[in-house]
């Protein structure tokens, strides 16, 4: 059994998106990590991403930073996170699609 049971899905307005990757470049998580490009009401920019996480790593990496620069970006990042018993299954999918629908997002298909 796995121990990345945390189904974590992160939804970023598009103005703080760049910052908020770089902070996670910076951690450690590579670049471009909000890589989906959502559109939210009245046309409103965002990104987003999904990820597994392990329970006390995610707890670790959410407390404040103390940088007061660094908090206000994380700030803007809306989080939803679910515990699975079966990462292999559809429950990521199900919790990405459910995460943007109750924030009014919707996946900005790219043109060809």
């Amino acid at each position: 059994m796995t121990e990345y049971t945390l189904s974590v899905v992160q939804l970023c307005p598009d103005a703080p998106a760049s910052a908020a990757d770089a902070i996670a470049e910076a951690a450690g998580y590579g670049p471009g990590n909000l890589s989906v490009r959502l559109q939210g009401a009245g046309g409103a920019l965002w990104r987003g991403c999904h990820a597994w996480w392990i329970p006390a790593v995610l707890a670790e990496k959410s407390a404040p930073t103390g940088d007061p620069a660094i908090d206000d970006v994380l700030a803007q990042v809306v989080t939803s996170v679910r515990e699975h018993s079966d990462p292999t299954g559809d429950e990521a999918r199900q919790h990405w699609l459910e995460a943007l629908a109750a924030n009014g997002l919707t996946v900005v298909e790219p043109s060809e």
